[in-house]
């Protein structure tokens, strides 16, 4: 990545630092306040305090900070290229105010973010507060749900006052980004590294602690940012020597300096199913923030183009039949769909329209009794399985015929749960053409339920 790397980490971990103290007096106004501003938001009080108790204050405060640096961040990176009209965070030429504030002052707002006639002619601060919360709800929720879930809860309340000032954590976020660093959608998982460095030294610290790491220390202590060349290698010599063999006369070797064409003399073979682009799957099953996925998206678009098949009908193509992703970590699974569907935009300007959803998720511990108590599920060591697969993750195995087991009923109590059992294990049963990774480098630290998985996994292959 062409980009000072090291400005970019100094701008994320500053950028981490100020939104947590703000967030934290925040939290504290919202606690603690009488205030007319805060009544009539009892549930979110409420649902804020529920939230606290369960997981603390601090991960509650980390937890809101990182939504809102991500948010912010994709709208500056979108900004950037020119895919927000008007742009969000980020001035038109020749103003200082962000250029969807510039408008709204001369009275223009887009009718699809529902302000109220009261809230257009609110004093500027307050009303680019409520034009930035409604974009996301309104509009990028609807494109993008991965990332821009609705949030009229305790995360708006939280959102700091200051949002337009030259010290705003907006500004520092237009600053950070520059337009030249977002031509290139791996920012996003440079700046998460970044973001997360502390939380990568603190899991190193603990790793030696008796009990191994938990899930989310799991996922920053194995957090790595894979060197490009190191993708195109490893994507050219798999995915792109499957579309050789399937087509040696291809033009795709022209654009993969990595690939290793096979020795004269010797030969390779594909699947038999594979007939066509649209056949291939393609697995990164610890997809951190994407970029093998993304380098993939590149081929596949190659290899489209070649079948013929219209510009504006390949993005959705890849989409839906091409590329899967798997991870433990909730925020790499947002960045990572984020970083896919802008490739989908950039390849074609309206995508956004009518998107198709990235098929990669992040892998969610399920409680073995509430599905047990709904009587679908006998199978208590895979489902223990299931319940530490946080820590697990695409190391479980799961056949097929395990995956048929499961049965959804979508008007249980218990269907919500169910359904994501049965998601989680279709991507963990399904057979795969091709499937890349960086193996996350643990070494020490191995949490009690992983090392038990692997133990029993080695025991059983004796």
């Amino acid at each position: 990545m062409a980009t000072n790397t090291s400005a970019l980490k100094t701008f994320a971990q500053q950028t981490r630092a100020k939104l947590i103290s703000l967030i934290t007096t925040k939290m504290q106004f919202v606690l603690n306040g009488d205030t007319a501003e805060l009544r009539g938001y009892e549930r979110e009080i409420g649902e804020l305090r529920k939230q606290i108790a369960e997981k603390t204050e601090k991960i509650v405060i980390e937890e809101v900070a990182y939504t809102w640096f991500n948010r912010v961040m994709a709208l500056r990176f979108m900004d950037a290229n020119g895919y927000n009209a008007p742009m969000v965070v980020t001035p038109a030429e020749g103003h200082i105010r962000p250029e969807i504030l510039q408008d709204a002052m001369g009275g223009s707002i887009d009718d699809a973010l529902m302000l109220t006639a009261e809230e257009k002619v609110l004093p500027e601060a307050k009303l680019y507060r409520k034009l930035l919360v409604a974009v996301c709800n309104k509009q990028m929720s609807q494109s993008m749900p991965f990332l821009f879930e609705h949030i009229s809860d305790y995360t708006e309340l939280l959102l700091p006052d200051d949002l337009l000032s030259d010290q705003s954590f907006v500004t520092d976020i237009r600053h950070g980004m520059t337009d030249e660093d977002c031509q290139n959608v791996e920012l996003m998982g440079w700046l998460y590294q970044f973001y997360i460095t502390d939380r990568k030294a603190d899991a190193e610290i603990k790793k030696s602690k008796k009990g191994g790491l938990k899930s989310d220390e799991q996922a920053a202590a194995t957090q790595l940012f894979t060197p490009h060349w190191i993708v195109r290698y490893m994507v050219e010599n798999s995915l792109g020597r499957i579309w050789m063999t399937l087509h040696p006369d291809s033009h795709l070797m022209e654009s993969m300096p990595y690939y290793i064409p096979t020795p004269e003399g010797q030969s390779d073979t594909i699947p038999e199913d594979i007939h066509s682009a649209k056949d291939i799957r393609f697995l990164d099953p610890c997809m951190g923030s994407g970029h093998i996925l993304v380098y993939a998206f590149d081929l596949f678009c190659k290899m489209y183009e070649e079948e013929g098949e219209q510009a504006k009908d390949i993005p959705a193509l890849i989409l839906e039949n091409n590329l899967f992703g798997i991870d433990i970590d909730r925020r790499c699974y947002q960045l990572a769909s984020f970083a896919l569907t802008m490739k989908a935009r950039a390849y074609y300007r309206r995508f956004l329209r009518h998107t198709v959803i990235p098929k990669v998720i992040a892998l969610e511990t399920i409680d073995h009794d509430t599905i047990d108590s709904a009587g679908t599920w006998g199978q208590k060591s895979l489902m223990w399985q299931f319940e530490n697969i946080d820590t697990i993750g695409s190391l479980l195995k799961v056949t097929p015929e395990e995956c048929a087991t499961i049965r959804v009923e979508e008007s249980s109590l218990f269907g919500i749960r169910q359904k994501l059992l049965k998601t989680q294990a279709e991507y963990l049963s399904r057979k795969y053409h091709c499937v890349v990774t960086n193996p996350p480098y643990l070494g020490k630290g191995m949490g009690d339920a992983l090392k038990k998985y692997i133990v029993d996994l080695n025991s059983a292959t004796l």
